[in-house]
């Protein structure tokens, strides 16, 4: 073989081999810090134990709060959309249209 193709396919292999390794060696990084930084799996109580909760009664009085608020307000609230009448821009009037009739018939003056 002529000297010049020969000292061509030696640069090629000694390219292909660094660059090979170089992988290599982030490949081995990366599951390094994958060992050292692993999420730890949370131990659970046995089965037998009940796990703490929050009291139920609780859950039940802020549930029952706010359907009382709810109700009182006949299911809105008097300020809600204060900031959306006040004021539309192109985009309230873009989207207006893709809404629902019978959400926006008494809103369509603009």
């Amino acid at each position: 073989m002529p000297e010049l193709i020969k000292q061509g396919l030696q640069i090629s292999a000694l390219g292909m081999g660094l660059t090979f390794a170089a992988l290599g060696l982030l490949i081995l990084a990366m599951f390094l810090l994958e060992r050292l930084f692993r999420v730890r799996e949370t131990v659970e109580p046995p089965e037998g134990e009940a796990t703490p909760v929050a009291d139920q009664g609780e859950i039940v009085a802020a549930i029952a709060a706010a359907l009382h608020h709810f109700q009182e307000n006949n299911g809105r609230s008097p300020n809600l959309g204060a900031n959306l009448e006040q004021g539309r821009g192109a985009w309230w009037r873009a989207n207006a249209a893709r809404q629902s009739p019978t959400r926006t018939s008494h809103r369509r003056q603009t």
